[in-house]
């Protein structure tokens, strides 16, 4: 259990990462490091964080697959990268069991869960709807790549 160190403040959390989160927002508003590159500008409560950030402005990449060659910034994307050849789907919804291999597909299926979904693109061909332009050319090179569209 982490509780809040802050004079006044009552909060208890389970997760440490929801206890950042609340001293992060709640008690340290304003002090904030924020990423020198410029264009950038992007704001981070913690100097680690920040640190962590800049890789992505430096162009190295010192993460490589040793499956494919292709190299990454960050470790973790490397990690998420190897599933893509092993297969491996470690993520699931705990609502309907649909699996994938990265967070960020899951934040996106759980949308169809929470929210009416808008599905304002058809195929031509097998009627299949979607929610983006891109889900739907994507769908059309891989189902019908003969298909030349309207």
């Amino acid at each position: 259990m982490f509780h809040c160190p802050y004079e006044g403040c009552s909060q208890v959390y389970v997760a440490l990462s929801s206890f950042q989160n609340h001293v992060n927002l709640v008690h340290r508003k304003g002090k904030t490091k924020v990423c020198p590159h410029p264009g950038c500008g992007k704001k981070f409560y913690l100097s680690n964080h920040l640190r962590r950030h800049m890789i992505i402005h430096s162009g190295v990449r010192e993460f490589t697959c040793e499956t494919c060659g292709k190299s990454f910034k960050r470790k973790n994307h490397l990690e998420v990268h190897r599933r893509t050849h092993t297969g491996e789907t470690p993520l699931q919804c705990e609502i309907c069991g649909y699996q994938c291999r990265q967070r960020a597909s899951l934040n996106w299926h759980m949308k169809k869960h929470t929210a009416e979904v808008q599905y304002n693109f058809t195929c031509e061909r097998c009627g299949k709807r979607f929610e983006k332009l891109d889900s739907i050319k994507f769908h059309t090179l891989k189902s019908h790549p003969d298909h030349k569209p309207t």
